[in-house]
This record gives C-alpha cells, sequence and structure tokens, in this order.
C-alpha cells in the first residue's frame, strides 16, 4: 500500500486506530452504523475525518501533502486493516490520543467512528414580561344614568383619595384596563360633581360597561355592601380593605361615601365580567 504520510503523522494515526480499538470499536467508513443512542450534544463524526484533522495538527507541513484516502482507513473496503492492536500499543495509542493538541473533544465510540462533544447551550434567562397598565376612561350604567369619565385618583395625606372634579377616580394601583385582577373606582356621591349620585341604587344583576382606548368590557353587579367608616372596628377595617387589594379573578370594585349627610360608612358595590351571549 502506497503511504502518502510521514513516519510521524503515521504513528499518530496508527495509535487513533489503537484507541479506537480499545474503547471496543471496529473501524468503518462513514457508512458504519451506531449500535446506540448518543446524547443530542454528541455528533458522530466518521474516523477518516478525525484521522486528517489530526494529522495536519501534528505536522504543519502536510498542507500541502495528499492525506491518506479513506478507502484505506476503513476495513470495508481494505481487508487488510488490522481490527487488533497489542494491548502495549493499545495504550501508548489511547496516551498519544489525549495528548494531542485541539483533540481531547474526540471520544472513541462502537461503529468504527469517533465522537465530537458540541458545547451545550446555556439557557438564557427570559427578561420578565411588564404588563401595561391601561387607564379606564369612561364606565356607563344605564339603569342608574350612570355615564362619567373616568380620571386617575391621587393617595391624599390622610390616607384618602384626591378624585378630579367631576370623574369617576382610577386607583393607579388597581389593575388597568383590560388585563385581569381587581380594577377599583372610586367616586363622590354629595359633593365635587355627585358622580355616584344613584351608586347606592345598583343591586346584584345589573349591568355596566367600561371603556378605554376604543374597546368595552361588560360587567354585572354582583356584591353590594356598605361598610362603617367612622369609629370603626379592627374587622371592618380589614373588611373594608379586602376589597381593595388585589385579586386573582377579574373583578371592577366601585366605592364611593354613604349616606349622603353624613359619609359615615363607604358603600362598596362589585361586579364581575359577563358571560359571553
Amino acid at each position: 500500500m502506497r503511504c502518502w504520510l510521514r513516519a510521524a503523522p503515521a504513528q499518530l494515526l496508527l495509535g487513533v486506530a489503537a484507541a479506537c480499538a480499545a474503547a471496543g470499536c471496529t473501524l468503518g467508513g462513514p457508512t458504519a452504523s451506531v449500535a446506540y443512542t448518543l446524547p443530542k450534544h454528541v455528533v458522530v463524526v466518521p474516523l477518516a475525518t478525525v484521522l486528517a484533522e489530526m494529522a495536519k495538527a501534528q505536522n504543519s507541513n502536510l498542507g500541502a501533502t495528499p492525506v491518506a484516502p479513506s478507502s484505506d482507513l476503513t476495513s470495508h473496503t481494505n481487508p487488510g486493516t488490522p481490527l487488533a492492536l497489542p494491548a502495549a500499543l493499545r495504550s501508548a495509542a489511547s496516551t498519544q490520543l489525549r495528548r494531542g493538541a485541539g483533540f481531547a473533544k474526540y471520544l472513541p465510540i462502537r461503529g468504527g467512528f469517533l465522537a465530537r462533544v458540541k458545547p451545550v447551550p446555556v439557557a438564557t434567562a427570559q427578561a420578565p414580561q411588564v404588563r401595561v397598565q391601561v387607564a379606564p376612561q369612561r364606565i356607563v350604567a344605564p339603569r342608574i344614568g350612570l355615564d362619567a369619565a373616568i380620571g386617575s385618583a391621587a393617595a391624599a395625606a390622610d390616607g384618602n383619595w384626591k378624585i378630579p372634579y367631576g370623574l369617576a377616580g382610577w386607583l393607579p394601583a388597581s389593575a388597568g384596563f383590560g388585563i385581569g385582577g381587581n380594577t377599583v373606582l372610586a367616586g363622590h356621591q354629595n359633593t365635587e360633581g355627585m358622580v355616584f349620585r344613584n351608586l347606592n341604587e345598583l343591586v346584584p344583576g345589573d349591568e355596566l360597561d367600561v371603556y378605554a382606548n376604543g374597546a368595552m368590557r361588560k360587567y354585572a353587579v354582583t356584591e353590594r355592601l356598605i361598610v362603617p367608616m367612622w369609629y370603626s372596628s379592627p374587622a371592618e377595617q380589614l373588611l373594608y380593605a379586602s376589597f381593595i387589594r388585589p385579586t386573582r379573578d377579574d373583578r371592577l370594585t366601585l366605592i364611593s361615601c354613604w349616606p349622603f349627610f353624613t359619609n359615615s360608612h363607604r358603600l362598596i358595590v362589585v361586579a364581575h365580567p359577563r358571560a359571553a351571549g
């Protein structure tokens, strides 16, 4: 057999073949089949390709020198290729393979190939999705004659909310329009335009519509209650606060003072989205 390789690279090729034999594989060509399933991060490389790469790496002068044909490296077309080597030679070849510069990434496997380990991609953490708050713009309750614009309410120093004159006040800390959660609107019933003047007339089943950016959401009243505010007990204060805090369900909460002359209580109306149809 005519040899196209120099002495040192030729010894290296023999060492690779020995390492492969030591790993329990037969020398096969690119068409050899792998007898077991490899992990996803391992790619099978034909033995002839690996040998050619190692020869070039060990001797830069081989760039212009033809590499041995793959037919000379496979047992399918060259029955004279040795399939077994002495134990001492296999050991020396394995050591040389491990020491080969840049080739520690190759692993001998069954079937006459070597495996090249691909770097496993590192999963990048996804940036948390930020929900954009869309302020509701208008509320309509036909049965009580309510049709009012909505503005943003601001927290006052005394713990109450400063509501724009003649408007229903949306609490920016509550859910915005169309994103789910508890959307809270507050309004005066005996001053500042009396937007929620007839809010106490709402009963379960009454319909409400809320608008924003040309879209509408339909609600139906599901609950109405009155909570003491003046000289209230801790339990009553917690009950009132429970209707303002965020919720997992989608709801609309309307709050106003009650009764008309004293404002000693708070009127709370809760509505949930109406079912389609």
